[in-house]
């Protein structure tokens, strides 16, 4: 009885715990799921990454033509720098957040899974989403939809977030 009441309290614990995100980044641990990009990351790429230590580390190239500079090994993510700095990921599938959330996932359950998610209406031009923002101390997931699904899904710094939808900073 004991075991069992042990286990009910544990699991009545983490049942608080589902569709949130880590309180810190200096919270979030590694996760065995190749998928998952958190407010501190995706694997070992971090927000706040030189150049120089993803392109020795990682193997991030732009090729003449490039758009953008990309990393060979994770095909879904486009990287965005500010200076020197990663400061943002844009995120295709089949990546996705902690509570399972990614390009194409219904906005409800972004609402589901985040309540406390900042509305971002439209800006004026009629090819730019609106958006959902979860912010994590200076972190941010931006969730751009069409008011049904999310259609663009970026992750790292809330500033940088913030422009990407105001001033469609890092687009290319």
């Amino acid at each position: 009885m004991k075991l069992l009441t042990t286990l009910l309290a544990g699991l009545t614990g983490l049942a608080g715990c589902t569709g949130t995100v880590d309180p810190a980044p200096e919270a979030a641990s590694p996760s065995h799921d190749p998928h998952l990009v958190s407010q501190v990351g995706l694997a070992e790429i971090r927000f706040g990454d030189t150049r120089e230590v993803l392109e020795r580390d990682h193997g991030l190239i732009q090729e003449p033509g490039d758009c953008a500079p990309r990393l060979p090994d994770q095909p879904a993510v486009s990287p965005v720098f500010e200076g020197d700095r990663l400061v943002l990921l844009w995120v295709d599938p089949p990546l996705h957040t902690p509570a399972g959330l990614a390009v194409g996932s219904p906005v409800a359950a972004v609402r589901a899974a985040h309540p406390d998610a900042e509305d971002l209406p439209a800006p004026a031009d009629p090819f730019q989403f609106h958006g959902l923002i979860v912010t994590v101390d200076d972190r941010a997931y931006l969730f751009l939809h069409d008011q049904e699904l999310v259609q663009k899904l970026i992750i790292g710094f809330d500033r940088h977030a913030r422009l990407v939808h105001h001033e469609q900073f890092g687009v290319c």
